[in-house]
């Protein structure tokens, strides 16, 4: 005859049976990525079933198993991991048979096709779990994308920063960017202002239009066309050792040219205006010069000449009143 205590044992090892028996989720870990293409993987849990006796009870591989996925519209907007063999997951159990619903294109309801609840039905796997022995570090203020090296952190203020151990990206809240190397930085400011560095140059181009560039080395300019430098007040070129201009035809327009220093011009000098400089030389100079030695000199020539009568060219004789002038 069996006593009370017989039949709570009894009892125990009827509802422990049965618990074996419900299904609801458990870690795993993935197992093979052969189907990663159409969002199946095969993975085996990483927990055993213990019984009364003191026996355990390992499960089985599981295959083809969808792996969850960030997704929406179909599809067409989603978020997909690169998973690896060895990755953890929380595998969930479904309350009802997913036969036909996983073979189907979840477009209907579908039928179970077994009596039993909270069976050994695997749904989903979710990629992807951590304990405290091998944890995963989480940001508590921002939103953290990675992907090995390329980090992107979004912050509450509006601030976004992109790195790859190479290259940097920040936008500020305010409107600001910065785009950086090791060697270069390229800087926009939300006031229109941008700024180009390398460390040996920089290009600065301000909102209101000024623009300034200086350098440790040779600024090159060529072009198969014209260049032209138009300003409504002063274009201003100084440097310390030559400023070269080499063309078949340079032309310079300005209400007054002044040039400081000696100036040495191959070729033939066209001058529409006043002209100040301390020297010209090396030079057939056409029109009016001001200023002081071969200026001067040339304008005291050019009055000498144009004040007297002059010998046509070939006859030997005077030709008359027309004298050719400079």
């Amino acid at each position: 005859m069996a006593t009370n205590l017989d039949e709570v044992q009894i009892l125990h090892e009827f509802i422990e049976s049965k618990f074996l028996e419900l299904y609801s989720c458990i870690p795993a870990k993935i197992t093979a990525v052969d189907k990663l293409s159409v969002g199946l993987v095969n993975v085996e849990p990483t927990i055993n079933t213990r019984r009364s006796d003191g026996s355990t009870i390992e499960f089985a591989e599981y295959l083809e198993i969808p792996l969850m996925v960030y997704s929406a519209n179909a599809g067409l907007a989603k978020i997909t991991m690169p998973v690896k063999v060895g990755d953890t997951v929380t595998l969930l159990y479904s309350q009802r048979d997913t036969e036909q619903y996983l073979a189907g294109d979840m477009s209907k309801v579908y039928d179970s096709e077994a009596l039993r609840v909270m069976g050994e039905y695997p749904i989903v796997a979710i990629p992807c779990s951590y304990t405290e022995a091998k944890p995963i570090e989480v940001d508590p203020d921002n939103i953290v994308i990675q992907n090995d090296k390329l980090i992107t952190v979004m912050k509450p203020d509006g601030e976004q920063t992109t790195d790859n151990e190479v290259i940097n990206q920040t936008f500020s809240a305010n409107g600001d960017a910065v785009f950086s190397n090791d060697t270069v930085t390229v800087e926009y400011k939300n006031s229109g202002d941008i700024t180009i560095t390398n460390g040996d140059a920089t290009i600065e181009v301000k909102a209101g239009g000024d623009t300034s560039v200086v350098t440790s080395g040779k600024v090159d300019v060529q072009a198969s066309g014209d260049i032209t430098a138009t300003s409504s007040a002063n274009i201003t070129a100084t440097a310390s050792g030559n400023i070269e201009a080499t063309g078949a035809s340079a032309k310079v327009t300005a209400a007054t040219i002044t040039l400081e220093g000696n100036v040495t011009v191959t070729g033939t000098l066209n001058v529409g205006g006043a002209t100040t400089a301390a020297a010209i030389t090396g030079a057939a100079i056409l029109g009016s010069t001001v200023g002081t030695s071969a200026g001067a000199d040339m304008d005291d020539i050019k009055s000498k000449y144009n004040s007297h009568d002059h010998i046509s060219s070939g006859s030997g004789n005077p030709s008359g009143p027309a004298n050719p002038q400079i």
